[in-house]
């Protein structure tokens, strides 16, 4: 079963039409806001591997070509786990920071309980060794538990306290509603997390809030 769980990882400008419509069906399915969004995976099959139109016309290109990608197919070429990393700059202390962060991780209710899921979540945790890069992402604080068990760490009820937020340039201040806690791996050098729970209070202000 091991050999069904080999987590493929791929910049946004690689993957193929298949690759990008199999990991956006996935999320659709699991993020039921997102599932009138749905493309059936057999439309994919009409346009070559290395063709982008159609991935341009419906992943927005521009939007995630600088991504990584991770994902897992099973037996059946079915895309049964997918995640992502987008770059994203951070703003604390009067200070800026780049991190990657942790988006759209997600297992298909099929295969929840085996597996899938947690060595997707590992294989975010150890690229993020590997190359020396802060991760942080946002969750449930149901989730947290999961999260640690893959290697990362938890700030609880950050987001709950609003102390993570996103400003827009004219000031409005946006806030994550959903989420509760961060989840982060701090593998990099900039201290960005370190400066963090050193100063709590003090929010964080995200360049995006979205990723």
């Amino acid at each position: 079963l091991m050999s069904l769980k080999v987590v493929e990882h791929k910049k946004g400008s690689d993957l193929t039409s298949i690759e990008a419509i199999g990991c956006q069906n996935l999320w659709g399915q699991v993020f039921s806001e997102q599932s009138k969004h749905q493309i059936p995976i057999d439309t994919a099959l009409h346009f070559s591997d290395d063709s982008t139109d159609y991935v341009v016309a419906s992943w927005n290109k521009d939007r995630w070509i600088a991504d990584d990608f991770f994902f897992i197919k099973d037996e059946n070429n079915k895309f049964v786990a997918a995640a992502r990393y987008r770059l994203i700059t951070m703003f604390f202390n009067n200070k800026e920071f780049q991190i990657m962060g942790i988006s759209n991780v997600a297992s298909h209710p099929d295969v929840r309980g085996k597996g899938y899921g947690v060595a997707l979540c590992k294989a975010l945790k150890d690229y993020a060794t590997e190359h020396n890069i802060t991760a942080v992402g946002f969750c449930l604080h149901s989730n947290s538990p999961f999260y640690r068990k893959c290697g990362f760490n938890i700030i609880e009820e950050a987001i709950t306290n609003d102390n993570w937020i996103y400003k827009t340039l004219d000031g409005q201040v946006h806030v994550n509603r959903w989420d509760q806690d961060v989840l982060y791996a701090e593998e990099g050098q900039n201290g960005f997390i370190a400066e963090v729970l050193a100063n709590p209070g003090v929010p964080v202000i995200l360049s995006k809030d979205y990723w």
